[in-house]
């Protein structure tokens, strides 16, 4: 009887590696992870408190309209947690005994007031109160309520016990390029000095004072010698003491 020969079978198998090969993450993407992550938390964490903050500390202003021309007036302040029957007190946490003329020759961040519209009276009563001495605006109804800010500043430093020389009123001339011509708080057929003219004056009304701290040119004129003749109006007003 003649036999086979045995069969030999050599069986293969793959390593795990090979069987389960993944993408591996680099260790930069890893890094990049953990920051997205961290800022994450960070920012919710800061938007919490704030939030927190801000009602616990709110000051709620109501107001009502003047006129139909005259921006809103403060009527009542009610400040949370006030027991005085809604009047703010005279003084309030911060640093806010601090005056503008006192502040000339240091850092100061200067208050903006463009596009608070209705808003601007009681924005910048709420500035006076956080703190803010230094307030700027613009001759320019298209884009500030230079009116608004002259009752924001009046009630604010009336309700603190501050005097006219603690705030820093700065104020533009407005080119009639840059105005609404619906809109003008000058004459646009008027000579180029009148203009500048009736805009100083319109400031003083309109901010509700006898001087004004800082008057600028809004944007050169079109041409030096126009530019020239601006300045030398507003040259005049600060002979006279109307403009700092």
């Amino acid at each position: 009887t003649t036999h086979a020969p045995p069969l030999n079978f050599t069986m293969v198998v793959p390593s795990a590696a090979k069987r389960s090969r993944k993408p591996r993450r680099s260790r930069n993407a890893d890094i990049l992870a953990v920051i997205a992550v961290t800022v994450i938390s960070v920012g919710a964490a800061w938007l919490i408190t704030l939030t927190i903050l801000n009602r616990n500390s709110s000051t709620e202003i109501k107001i009502k309209p003047d006129s139909a021309n005259a921006p809103a007036i403060m009527d009542t302040v009610a400040v949370a947690g006030d027991t005085t029957g809604g009047a703010l007190p005279t003084k309030t946490h911060g640093e806010l005994h601090l005056s503008a003329k006192d502040m000339l020759g240091t850092p100061h961040i200067m208050y903006g007031t463009a596009w608070k519209k209705d808003e601007t009276a009681t924005l910048v009563l709420q500035a006076i109160h956080a703190g803010f001495r230094f307030i700027d605006t613009a001759c320019q109804p298209k884009h500030y309520d230079e009116t608004g800010v002259g009752y924001g500043w009046k009630w604010g430093a009336e309700q603190l016990g501050l005097k006219r020389e603690d705030i820093f009123l700065q104020t533009k001339f407005t080119a009639i390029g840059g105005q609404d011509r619906n809109d003008v708080p000058y004459d646009a057929h008027a000579e180029l000095e009148d203009q500048v003219r009736q805009s100083v004056i319109t400031s003083l009304r309109n901010l509700q004072t006898e001087y004004i701290d800082s008057l600028v040119l809004h944007s050169p004129m079109e041409t030096m010698d126009e530019t020239m003749r601006v300045w030398k109006v507003l040259e005049i007003f600060v002979d006279e003491g109307q403009i700092k």
